[in-house]
């Protein structure tokens, strides 16, 4: 990918129709029905009724803001509603019976309702209860406390400084204190959520857990502060002020009440409609997927004159090899899915790992990434034995591996998705905070990208605005990045097209010129005569053949090593 200079890059970015939809395609919504109130109504835009407006909707926006940023998450909580009405009940117990400062009894209530957090957190993410049935139980197990607290009595006098908190306003603009600690606590969440490590890491786990699993995020630990903490997602808030402002607009308007839900509900759905047709409409014309070294001296590569195997050294050149497996065996109850597998993989090198459905594949790999421990044999990597116990720890021992699903998350840009789970930090105290240098990803993705001849139209666009080719061309991307020692692709063009299909080949080729072992599942016989220095064959968990693809090597003697037709053998032993 070329940028010719950071300025040109920002006005990409500015400019990207399908990131403004995704990213702020509701709040384009609200703004045109905004305009379309004040200037339908002449009563909309007056002060007056714009502080009623925020001043009605600054509650809701607490509310919704943990509930929101929750949901985002992949977590659910009905017991909201019945939090608050604890809340509500120990806050009048604090404040009237006890006398406490209303800061200290707010510090209070927020430390009991920390503690239910923490109880569903436990729960859902960390043991992994139903979310439903939990927060269900919790809802009717609060319920029953806030009445047994409460019981039959009413509290009024809560001191001379609660309604304050209720009653002043912010002197410049008249603004009630509400509305103010409303924005403050949004923006604050907003700022966690989208700048921070563990907002982009809660997000990424909500989008797509599978992802987030194969970056190195444990989604429990996401979910868990999520229900204690329940932030807040941008999308979510805007979608209470929107709804107000419509309820505003339709109040104006003189609407049935009884009208009023089933055209908030229609006009929301719609809005999000408007959304999803921008992002179609800016992908037929975004920059179509070229590699910049189609055809040129530094490939070396054409579609017409496909890349040559080069076989880099032998498994006996143990200094230049990177993964040496050996007697691999995984066993699931009464069944042994992988017995006694060894082969290696050397530096600069692409081993194609072979075999019909069934054949333990699957199972190696996830095996190799951690997902699997295995029940006996070893894995050596760079000549010391090395068990991974986690897709994190495999990624620390510098495998790094680019699944069927591809593992990236499509509402993420290319810069986020490269640096999911790895993201780097300004120096200085905001590292602390876990904050996240976007520049530094930005300038290192493009870098990444163009080094491997990939382009993109911008590294901010989300992952779903990028076709195909292009989505899995940043996560082998992001693989080569990461890796010290091995890249695993499974199945990298099962869904692809023929160009797109050769595009990706030449872009592994070029990772193992870099020096990168690589480790090729696939089932097209031709790719692995076109990219690969050896084949690595398993049938029923066994490794039954481990041979160099040379000149004497086609589709029909790989056909026949898969089906057992061909006896195979272990060239690299």
């Amino acid at each position: 990918m070329r940028i010719v200079n950071e300025k040109a890059e920002a006005r990409v970015r500015r400019l990207d129709p399908v990131g403004i939809a995704v990213r702020y395609g509701l709040l384009t919504a609200f703004v045109v029905m905004c305009g379309f109130l004040a200037a339908s109504r002449e009563n909309f835009a007056t002060g007056a009724n714009v502080r009623t407006i925020l001043l009605t909707s600054a509650v809701s926006f607490i509310v919704a803001v943990p509930l929101g940023m929750l949901l985002q998450s992949g977590g659910i909580d009905f017991s909201v509603g019945s939090t608050v009405g604890l809340s509500v009940v120990l806050g009048g117990r604090f404040l009237s019976d006890y006398g406490l400062d209303p800061l200290v009894a707010i510090a209070a209530v927020l430390g009991c309702t920390a503690v239910v957090g923490a109880v569903n957190g436990l729960l859902c993410a960390r043991w992994r209860l139903s979310p439903v049935v939990v927060t269900i139980g919790m809802l009717f197990l609060l319920r029953g406390v806030a009445f047994v607290l409460s019981g039959a009595d009413v509290r009024r006098d809560f001191g001379r400084s609660f309604p304050y908190l209720g009653r002043s306003r912010w002197v410049v603009l008249d603004i009630p204190a509400p509305v103010v600690l409303a924005a403050v606590w949004g923006a604050v969440l907003m700022t966690l959520w989208f700048r921070t490590r563990w907002g982009r890491h809660a997000h990424a786990s909500g989008i797509d857990e599978t992802a987030a699993i194969s970056a190195g995020i444990d989604p429990r630990r996401s979910r868990f502060g999520m229900h204690v903490l329940t932030s807040v997602s941008a999308g979510i808030w805007v979608g209470v002020l929107f709804l107000s402002v419509l309820g505003n607009g339709l109040i104006q308007y003189r609407v049935d009440p009884d009208w009023t839900r089933i055209v908030q509900g229609s006009v929301l759905v719609a809005s999000a409609g408007f959304q999803v047709l921008i992002v179609k409409a800016a992908g037929r014309h975004r920059v179509a997927a070229k590699s910049v070294g189609d055809g040129d001296a530094r490939s070396g590569i054409t579609e017409s004159d496909p890349p040559q195997p080069r076989y880099v050294g032998s498994s006996d050149d143990t200094t230049r090899s990177s993964l040496v497996v050996k007697g691999l065996t995984k066993r699931f109850g009464a069944i042994t899915a992988l017995h006694d597998v060894s082969f290696s993989v050397n530096a600069g090198q692409v081993v194609a790992l072979l075999g019909d459905n069934g054949a333990g594949k699957s199972t190696l790999v996830k095996t190799l990434t951690g997902l699997h421990q295995p029940d006996d044999g070893i894995l050596e990597l760079d000549g010391i034995a090395q068990r991974p116990a986690s897709p994190a720890h495999a990624q620390a021992l510098g495998i790094e591996a680019v699944q069927q699903g591809l593992g990236v998350v499509g509402l993420f840009s290319s810069a986020e998705n490269l640096f999911l789970g790895r993201e780097p930090s300004p120096p200085g105290p905001l590292k602390y905070l876990g904050w996240i240098d976007r520049e530094v990803m930005r300038s290192k993705t493009a870098e990444e990208l163009e080094g491997l001849h990939v382009s993109v139209h911008s590294v901010d666009a989300p992952i779903i605005s990028l076709s195909g080719g292009q989505r899995q061309s940043i996560a082998v991307a992001r693989a080569s990045l990461w890796a010290t020692s091995v890249v695993i692709l499974d199945e990298p063009t099962a869904a692809l097209g023929v160009e797109q299909s050769a595009e990706l080949l030449r872009l592994v080729r070029r990772l193992a010129d870099s020096g990168t072992a690589v480790i090729l599942v696939t089932h097209d016989m031709p790719q692995v005569l076109a990219v690969c220095d050896k084949a690595v064959v398993l049938r029923h968990g066994r490794c039954i053949a481990d041979e160099i693809v040379g000149v004497e090597t086609d589709v029909t003697r790989l056909v026949g090593l898969v089906t057992g037709s061909v006896e195979g053998r272990f060239d690299a032993k």
